[in-house]
């Protein structure tokens, strides 16, 4: 399904080459859209209420997944590179992102079994070069 519907079409937006044009996502009740937000990136709710939820930060035991709310008229900085699953609260609501760049040697984080994938290849290769 497009992000889009016509109650929630885009507005016309100018954008620069040091402001890339915002993305603009509708989301429906019961629908959830994941994103990858660089860090410095801004979300800004402009209509409705939305759910903002990432995974657990990295794969250590205990680590907590984190949420935040926002409500019209609300923005949030990305702190950081994460993995975002976003989802409306009530009824629908609009998302406006304006995405930082990522770093030219940064590539998006990878999935859970991507990242233990790789933990165990780094702790295989400990063994081996110590054993």
């Amino acid at each position: 399904m497009h992000p889009f519907s016509p109650s929630c079409a885009p507005s016309s937006t100018s954008s620069t080459a040091a402001q890339p044009t915002p993305q603009l996502f509708c989301i429906h009740p019961g629908q959830a859209h994941a994103l990858v937000v660089p860090a410095g990136s801004e979300l800004f709710c402009s209509h409705g209420s939305l759910l903002l939820h990432s995974g657990p930060q990295g794969l250590v035991d205990g680590a907590p997944s984190l949420q935040w709310q926002l409500s019209t008229g609300q923005r949030w900085r990305a702190p950081c590179l994460l993995w975002l699953q976003v989802s409306s609260q009530g009824g629908t609501a609009r998302l406006q992102c304006s995405m930082a760049p990522l770093p030219a040697s940064a590539a998006p984080p990878a999935t859970p079994w991507q990242r233990l994938r790789a933990l165990l290849r780094s702790v295989g290769g400990r063994r081996t070069a110590a054993g």
